[in-house]
């Protein structure tokens, strides 16, 4: 194994005092390109919203985005995905192996 899959991560997720739902996380790129976006869900992938990259710092950087969406229920399920400069986009679901290694589905949150 010479490159980690094309992956993004909910590193966390919650209401604010105005209503909206803030979500904050990270991406990494795959051996094909770097971390052209990051779109996140809160309808199990029937809309797609995009994400701000906030911070990217080169090809092997790891990228950290948010999302700002507004949100009328108070709590519920957020996904992830990247896609890469290539194409290249995140799967739902990810190849499982014994040892999780390089796991890359759909990135999840709770809020």
């Amino acid at each position: 194994m010479t490159a980690l899959p094309l992956n993004s991560v909910v590193a966390t997720s919650y209401k604010t005092s105005d209503g909206d739902l803030f979500i904050k996380g990270f991406a990494v790129p795959g051996d094909r390109g770097n971390v052209a976006k990051v779109q996140v869900t809160l309808d199990d992938g029937k809309s797609w919203h995009d994400a701000e990259i906030i911070y990217q710092e080169g090809r092997w950087s790891w990228t950290l985005w948010e999302a700002k969406l507004p949100c009328d229920t108070d709590s519920g399920i957020v996904r992830s995905c990247a896609t890469d400069t290539t194409g290249n986009e995140q799967p739902r679901e990810g190849i499982w192996n014994v040892r999780g290694v390089a796991y890359n589905g759909w990135g999840v949150g709770k809020w």
